[in-house]
Protein backbone atom coordinates (compact mmCIF):
# COMPACT_ATOMS: atom_id res chain seq x y z
CA UNK A 1 0.00 0.00 0.00
CA UNK A 2 2.72 2.84 1.00
CA UNK A 3 4.88 1.52 -2.08
CA UNK A 4 1.48 2.60 -4.19
CA UNK A 5 0.79 5.62 -2.25
CA UNK A 6 4.62 6.83 -3.16
CA UNK A 7 4.00 5.88 -6.90
CA UNK A 8 1.29 8.32 -6.90
CA UNK A 9 -1.49 5.75 -7.06
CA UNK A 10 -4.58 6.52 -5.64
CA UNK A 11 -6.25 8.98 -3.94
CA UNK A 12 -3.81 9.06 -1.46
CA UNK A 13 -0.60 8.89 -4.11
CA UNK A 14 -2.31 11.91 -6.08
CA UNK A 15 -2.57 13.83 -2.68
CA UNK A 16 1.51 12.79 -1.24
CA UNK A 17 2.49 13.11 -5.33
CA UNK A 18 0.20 15.53 -7.14
CA UNK A 19 -0.13 19.15 -6.09
CA UNK A 20 -2.14 19.96 -8.32
CA UNK A 21 -4.73 17.32 -6.74
CA UNK A 22 -3.95 18.43 -3.28
CA UNK A 23 -4.51 22.03 -3.90
CA UNK A 24 -7.43 21.45 -5.88
CA UNK A 25 -9.34 18.90 -2.83
CA UNK A 26 -8.27 21.73 -0.73
CA UNK A 27 -9.82 24.14 -2.56
CA UNK A 28 -13.08 22.08 -2.86
CA UNK A 29 -13.08 21.49 0.77
CA UNK A 30 -12.62 24.85 2.53
CA UNK A 31 -15.76 25.98 -0.60
CA UNK A 32 -17.70 22.95 1.20
CA UNK A 33 -16.94 23.94 4.62
CA UNK A 34 -17.85 27.77 3.52
CA UNK A 35 -21.06 26.40 2.24
CA UNK A 36 -21.94 24.81 5.33
CA UNK A 37 -21.32 27.57 7.35
CA UNK A 38 -23.67 29.50 5.43
CA UNK A 39 -26.29 26.97 5.86
CA UNK A 40 -25.89 26.99 9.77
CA UNK A 41 -25.93 30.80 9.90
CA UNK A 42 -29.10 30.94 7.53
CA UNK A 43 -27.54 32.49 4.44
CA UNK A 44 -29.30 31.62 1.41
CA UNK A 45 -31.96 29.98 0.47
CA UNK A 46 -31.53 26.76 1.34
CA UNK A 47 -30.02 28.46 4.61
CA UNK A 48 -33.21 30.28 5.39
CA UNK A 49 -35.34 26.53 4.50
CA UNK A 50 -33.07 24.92 7.20
CA UNK A 51 -33.10 27.73 9.83
CA UNK A 52 -36.63 29.48 9.08
CA UNK A 53 -39.59 27.49 10.42
CA UNK A 54 -41.85 29.97 9.33
CA UNK A 55 -40.48 29.60 5.72
CA UNK A 56 -40.03 26.15 5.52
CA UNK A 57 -43.78 25.24 6.61
CA UNK A 58 -44.57 27.97 4.10
CA UNK A 59 -42.80 26.47 1.44
CA UNK A 60 -43.92 23.14 2.32
CA UNK A 61 -47.78 24.17 2.24
CA UNK A 62 -47.57 25.18 -0.95
CA UNK A 63 -45.47 22.36 -2.43
CA UNK A 64 -48.57 20.56 -0.88
CA UNK A 65 -51.05 22.59 -2.57
CA UNK A 66 -49.40 22.82 -6.20
CA UNK A 67 -49.52 19.46 -5.55
CA UNK A 68 -53.24 18.96 -5.33
CA UNK A 69 -53.95 21.31 -8.31
CA UNK A 70 -51.52 19.27 -10.50
CA UNK A 71 -53.94 16.29 -9.31
CA UNK A 72 -57.16 18.50 -10.31
CA UNK A 73 -56.07 18.95 -13.30
CA UNK A 74 -55.00 15.75 -14.54
CA UNK A 75 -58.28 14.33 -13.44
CA UNK A 76 -60.60 17.03 -15.17
CA UNK A 77 -58.38 19.06 -17.36
CA UNK A 78 -60.82 19.99 -18.99
CA UNK A 79 -62.12 22.43 -16.02
CA UNK A 80 -58.82 24.22 -16.28
CA UNK A 81 -57.40 24.54 -19.92
CA UNK A 82 -59.65 25.57 -22.07
CA UNK A 83 -58.52 26.16 -26.02
CA UNK A 84 -60.81 28.77 -27.99
CA UNK A 85 -59.90 28.87 -31.58
CA UNK A 86 -61.05 31.88 -33.61
CA UNK A 87 -61.14 32.53 -37.22
CA UNK A 88 -61.52 35.98 -38.06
Amino acid sequence: MVAEINAGKGTLGLLAKDPAFAAKLDDTVTRLDGFLKGLDEGKGTLGQLAQNRALYDHTDQMVGQAEQLVKSIREDPKKYLVIRMKVF
